[in-house]
């Protein structure tokens, strides 16, 4: 299971806070358990460099860059293809979706 737990903790600790929008805690989910379905490690693994990005969100909003979906932003998770879109005003990063970048992004 996704350690949403962890991810609201350390979101308190950020020079922006972070949210998370239902529907990406569940995107994320999903993609986890796709790939630890396969192979545990590697679905640990992307969950950890996932936790990384969002820290470096929660104190560089600007690292991703604009979508062509007005306020939004995206950001590549390295090697990974994961994909995360979020908005952010002068306290809040929001994490809006988490795709994989062979997903369709409806």
């Amino acid at each position: 299971m996704l350690p949403t737990k962890r991810l609201r903790q350390f979101s308190r600790s950020m020079a922006y806070r972070i949210r998370f929008k239902r529907k990406a805690l569940k995107q994320l989910d999903a993609l986890y358990q796709y790939i630890a379905e396969g192979n545990p490690e590697s679905g640990r693994k992307i969950l950890e460099r996932v936790h990384v990005v969002f820290v470096r969100l929660g104190l560089f909003p600007l690292l991703g860059h604009p979508s062509d979906e007005g306020t939004v932003h995206v950001l590549v998770v390295g090697k990974t293809g994961l994909l995360i879109f979020y908005t952010f005003n002068t306290d809040t990063v929001t994490i809006v979706r988490i795709l994989h970048e062979r997903q369709e992004r409806n």
